[in-house]
């Protein structure tokens, strides 16, 4: 037997339009994405050819899947017309499916049923069974001889097969309610990402929950998301892949999305946050949020701000002074060379500046000391002493229209020769490096920026480049 996922581009509209989605099969459900439970549910059938048809194409499908070979099985990708009908599809895939037995699922649908136990499917070769939603979407299973010539006629009379309920995620609603169930308790029916023992907490690879964060069973966290000091999850909390909880805030019966970050002292109790998008799951209107009213900013108090850049010339000068001998001795024999590149200064996103960053991989022994030493940010440390940019600040984001809408969402934002991204070694992850960002900008302060400086040193001396 073989299978074949149709995802009609109009079926995904709703929940498009309300969590931004590209890719429609990545939306996580639970913790992981909706197309996996489909992977799942082939595996323990026996079905090991799949092929996944969308009404565009989808780059960002085909990178995470790939061919398959994670799931044991084989993906192909195809393209099938906005409204093609179901003969028309199977038609044109005739080569794909040759001689075998067919399970096609058409439409944004998830199929509820207990992965626990053995599944078997059965059907005559001139046979088909299967659930249908409305119209031509539903579940399937055809027989060889019915492949050729599928029509749906006779289904009504094999509505049991295949075991398990189809949920449209057609709305909000749909998809929050889903969502609930499967972390209050239907998520054991199926194989999920979990590192706990217990069957009502899953925990994903990475996550950070540090001694002083709750987390109250029923509770999801996806991969590398992470609690802060008095963070409370759960219960009823799904919290995403490479998400941030700040400081004091609590999660509960409520979904945040893959790749957010949430600021500190709220409560957050049955809504859907999905990036600065704030969304009530039973009417399906949502608020999207300025970030300004979630992250504090920096104090612009004057005699302040003249402190913080006396402490930040000491620091400078200190770090010029004790670099320049070795800056001088291993320059000349680097095998490493600088990229040039032009950078956003600040949020405001009017002001710009040509950097040369060191980011090629060492290659010898003074390539190596010259990272561990921190020599590769000499010549930006004299940038800040010059008062162009700052000492300790935020990651640099080449300048091009996507950073530009990305700083309009930051309450703060001042290019730095080390930054909070840098510290945790995440400058390759794109995802991280906004959600550090977000962190940054609102903890930025003295003795925070202090703490970053000296940290970032030391870690640089025992960081493997």
């Amino acid at each position: 037997m073989k299978a074949i996922i149709i995802c009609p581009w109009e079926d995904t509209l709703c929940l498009r339009e309300a969590f931004g989605l590209s890719s429609p099969f990545l939306l996580s459900i639970g913790n992981k994405p909706l197309l996996e439970y489909v992977l799942d549910f082939c595996n323990l059938c026996g079905i090991r050819e799949i092929r996944v048809l969308q009404s565009r194409p989808d780059a960002r499908l085909r990178e995470y899947y790939g061919g398959g070979s994670r799931w044991n099985c084989e993906i192909s990708y195809g393209i099938c017309r906005e409204g093609q009908p179901l003969r028309e599809i199977l038609l044109r895939n005739a080569g794909m499916i040759g001689g075998d037995d067919l399970f096609l699922i058409s439409g944004y649908l998830f199929f509820a049923c207990r992965m626990d136990a053995g599944v078997k499917i059965e059907v005559a070769p001139d046979e088909v069974r299967g659930k249908v939603l409305r119209g031509e979407r539903g579940l399937f299973v055809a027989g060889r001889e019915r492949c050729r010539n599928f029509t749906l006629e006779g289904l009504a009379e094999s509505r049991r097969l295949p075991p398990g309920d189809l949920l449209s995620l057609d709305s909000v609603k749909n998809y929050y309610e889903l969502s609930m169930r499967l972390v209050s308790g239907e998520a054991r029916n199926y194989v999920m990402h979990s590192y706990c023992r217990d069957e009502d907490i899953y925990i994903g690879a990475g996550v950070e929950i540090p001694l002083r964060a709750e987390v109250n069973k029923p509770v999801m966290l996806g991969d590398n998301s992470r609690l802060s000091e008095r963070t409370a999850a759960g219960p009823g909390a799904i919290v995403g892949c490479n998400s941030l909880i700040d400081v004091g805030t609590s999660v509960i019966n409520s979904i945040v999305m893959d790749n957010t970050y949430v600021g500190p002292e709220l409560e957050i109790r049955n809504k859907i946050i999905c990036r600065n998008r704030l969304i009530d799951p039973y009417s399906g209107t949502y608020v999207d949020v300025l970030d300004e009213f979630i992250l504090t900013g920096v104090s612009s108090r004057l005699p302040g701000r003249l402190f913080h850049w006396a402490v930040a010339m000491v620091c400078g000068g200190g770090i010029l002074l004790a670099q320049a001998a070795p800056w001088l001795l291993l320059r000349p024999f680097l095998s490493v060379r600088p990229t040039p590149g032009i950078y956003f200064v600040d949020h405001r996103a009017t002001r710009w500046i040509r950097l040369n960053l060191y980011r090629a991989p060492a290659r010898i022994w003074c390539d190596r000391l010259f990272y561990k030493f921190s020599l590769h940010k000499t010549h930006l440390v004299v940038l800040a002493m010059m008062n162009r940019i700052r000492l300790v600040g935020n990651h640099p984001l080449p300048v091009s229209a996507e950073v530009r809408e990305l700083l309009e969402r930051f309450g703060n934002y001042h290019l730095g020769v080390f930054n909070y991204s840098e510290m945790l070694e995440h400058e390759d992850d794109p995802v991280q490096i906004e959600l550090d960002e977000f962190y940054y900008s609102h903890h930025a302060g003295l003795w925070f920026n202090l703490k970053l400086l000296c940290r970032t040193l030391v870690r640089n001396l025992f960081r493997e480049r």
